[in-house]
């Protein structure tokens, strides 16, 4: 049946992903797949060379914002959480998360 949350890892730890592995937009049929209510990416944007991120920002912070654009498009509640966001369970459930930063 369906999951109430789906915690998708859409990137790897350097610049290229290895067999196997989901990229944003594979994640986001996974979520719709699995007919998530909430959808959230994870492991991106960690374990990267010490500069990394400077040389190629994109890899490194863009593939949660692409996970909920292409999750979006695939008729899944997607939300990118960010270091210190907490995710709330409204009255209306895990269809309409409430953020809150800390």
């Amino acid at each position: 049946g369906p999951v109430d949350l789906a915690l998708l890892p859409v990137g790897g730890w350097g610049p290229t992903l290895g067999k196997g592995h989901l990229d944003p937009p594979r994640a986001a049929v996974v979520a719709r797949l699995v007919q998530a209510g909430l959808a959230v990416p994870i492991h991106y944007g960690t374990l990267w060379p010490i500069g990394f991120d400077a040389v190629r920002p994109r890899l490194f912070f863009g593939p949660g914002a692409e996970f909920v654009h292409h999750a979006v498009r695939e008729g899944v509640v997607a939300v990118e959480l960010h270091p210190g966001d907490e995710l709330g369970e409204s009255s209306a459930g895990f269809g309409s998360p409430g953020i809150h930063g800390v």
